[in-house]
């Protein structure tokens, strides 16, 4: 009976680390950009021109890291509430920076998010921007 018990109470505890773990960790230095170099965000914005061509979501997870389970997050790119890109992104060290791209057309102007989806597909922070259209250019 004592083995069975400490069997279920090491399963509970194991269930518990890993929901806590995914929702434990934080990001710094994220958000959308218009470059990564270095490991770093370059160009960090929440406003972009309609000829930007393409922008990334840059995001640094910081937090408890479990070598021996697969980890990973997603970016999932909405326009206008529509869901445009999910791309899953593995997390392999406790300080780990990650990005995703996006193609962002001309005529896509207006509201878009970036939503990061921890290990158990919740919501764990939401990058916003604004793509606005190009002006034209002085006479």
């Amino acid at each position: 009976m004592k083995t069975i018990l400490g069997i279920v109470t090491g399963c509970l505890m194991l269930c518990i680390s890993v929901t806590l773990a995914a929702a434990e960790f934080t990001t710094v230095d994220s958000g959308i950009c218009n470059a990564v170099e270095n490991h770093r965000a370059v160009g960090l914005g929440e406003v972009f021109p309609a000829d930007v061509g393409k922008l990334f979501c840059f995001t640094r997870i910081v937090g408890p890291y479990h070598a021996e389970r697969p980890q990973q997050v997603e970016h999932v790119w909405y326009y206008k509430d529509a869901e445009r890109a999910r791309i899953s992104l593995p997390i392999r060290s406790s300080n780990w920076g990650t990005y995703s791209s996006k193609i962002i057309q001309p005529h896509e102007v207006g509201d878009w998010r970036v939503e990061l989806l921890d290990g158990n597909g919740e919501v764990a922070a939401v990058f916003q921007f604004f793509v606005r259209e190009a002006t034209a250019a002085a006479e």
